[in-house]
């Protein structure tokens, strides 16, 4: 037996992988006392998978995970890409894979998959920033795609979008909000930890609006046709018994 690759225009469709760091599933469609409208109507009109688990409980090894689709010790990723650690093959990175099917790739914001130039993981443009926040990051998305509709490019592309709205150190938050929030399971219930989360919840706020900015973009610029948009985490919220412990799973 054998079978054709359709190279048409629909069977390359555009990616957009937008991630965030330590957000874990504390956003509204996972029942999370936090109001994430953008990720919500993702969530509705998309795929919603409740059953997930991250590769590691780390940033870069998790990371690899999920752009590599192995398991972090195969990759070679076994600890952050700052204190020296990298992939064993950077040809397996998506951005690499997709290159020779005519992609053009992109990265936006944050990524923590090498400490060096990331374009040796197979992006064609980086537009990186030191600190990432919905100020730097969402306008740059936004300008990449009204200069790609100006110039009327027809290849695929792969937009990989780095948020850190989640990451420590979260926003202040509301005194008057953290007095009716509950901090997570492992963590002691005192106005200490409400004040806390109530910053954590700022954050995630945040991460929120600079979504539905590239959500905005995206279709404002038509390019909505044929899309493969994915919205994830690297893993859980950087709270003690979370980011940074594997808990292992019962065999099925």
């Amino acid at each position: 037996m054998g079978s054709t690759v359709d190279t048409t225009r629909t069977s390359r469709p555009n990616i957009v992988y937008l991630h965030s760091h330590d957000t874990g599933r504390s956003v509204q469609p996972y029942g999370h006392a936090v109001q994430t409208p953008h990720i919500q109507r993702l969530a509705e009109e998309g795929v919603l998978f409740r059953n997930a688990f991250s590769a590691a409980p780390t940033c870069s090894p998790s990371s690899a995970g999920l752009l590599t689709g192995q398991i972090p010790h195969s990759a070679g990723m076994l600890g952050l890409a700052h204190r020296g650690f990298a992939l064993r093959d950077p040809s397996q990175h998506l951005a690499r894979v997709l290159k020779p099917d005519g992609y053009t790739t992109v990265l936006v914001g944050i990524q923590h998959v090498t400490s060096g130039d990331p374009r040796t993981l197979g992006y064609d443009e980086v537009q990186s920033v030191d600190a990432p926040s919905v100020d730097p990051v969402t306008p740059r998305a936004a300008d990449w795609f009204d200069a790609r509709v100006a110039g009327r490019d027809s290849a695929p592309f792969f937009l990989d979008v780095g948020f850190e709205e989640s990451h420590r150190p979260f926003p202040p938050g509301d005194p008057a909000e953290a007095r009716y929030l509950r901090p997570p399971a492992p963590v002691p219930d005192t106005p200490e930890t409400w004040l806390d989360m109530a910053g954590f919840h700022a954050g995630v706020r945040a991460l929120d609006r600079a979504v539905g900015v590239v959500f905005v973009s995206l279709y404002r610029g038509g390019l909505s046709n044929f899309p493969v948009l994915i919205c994830t985490t690297d893993h859980g919220l950087a709270f003690p018994g979370m980011r940074g412990r594997l808990v292992p799973t019962a065999p099925a």
